[in-house]
Formats: C-alpha cells, sequence, structure tokens
C-alpha cells in the first residue's frame, strides 16, 4: 500500500460505496461536505429534469464550478500518458 493512500468516505453514515460515487467525488474536488454535494447536484437534476448520477447533470455542475474539460488527442494517444498526468497533478 502507498505512503499516499488515504481511506475517504464522507457519507454521513458511512455507508459502503456503493451509489453515490459522484456524490463523494463532488465533495472530495470541492472540498465540501457529502450532504451539500449531495444537495447542490439533486437541485442541478432537478433543474435538468435529469438524474443527479447523470453525467450531463455532473458535466453542467462542474462547469458551474470552473471545472474544464480537456480531450486528448485521439491521433496521438501516448503522446501523454498517465505518468504525465500523475506528475502534472
Amino acid at each position: 500500500m502507498s505512503d499516499t493512500w488515504q481511506y475517504y468516505n464522507p457519507n454521513p453514515k458511512h455507508h459502503n460505496p456503493v451509489g453515490d460515487c459522484i456524490v463523494r467525488a463532488v465533495a472530495k474536488a470541492l472540498h465540501t461536505t457529502w450532504e451539500s454535494a449531495f444537495i447542490d447536484l439533486a437541485t442541478q437534476g432537478y433543474s435538468m429534469g435529469d438524474m443527479p448520477s447523470s453525467n450531463a447533470v455532473l458535466a453542467s455542475y462542474l462547469r458551474s464550478k470552473g471545472f474544464r474539460k480537456h480531450a486528448i488527442d485521439e491521433y496521438c494517444s501516448d503522446c501523454y500518458t498517465f505518468e504525465d498526468f500523475a506528475n502534472e497533478h
């Protein structure tokens, strides 16, 4: 096990990660509580008429928080590796 790995489960009931992975990821990324992330995603989903865990809702919510999507050129899939990403971030 790596020294940098840390257990993280912000679910208030400490349920095993089943079905709330997007909520947990958003809470971690935005340094907020599970409850706040859940309400925000549910509100976004309601306004879009979609489920809080849908790709469209997640993408819209993250854009509203300043996140941007970057694609890697499909013709040079080995130009940017996982190792490059890990070192950059």
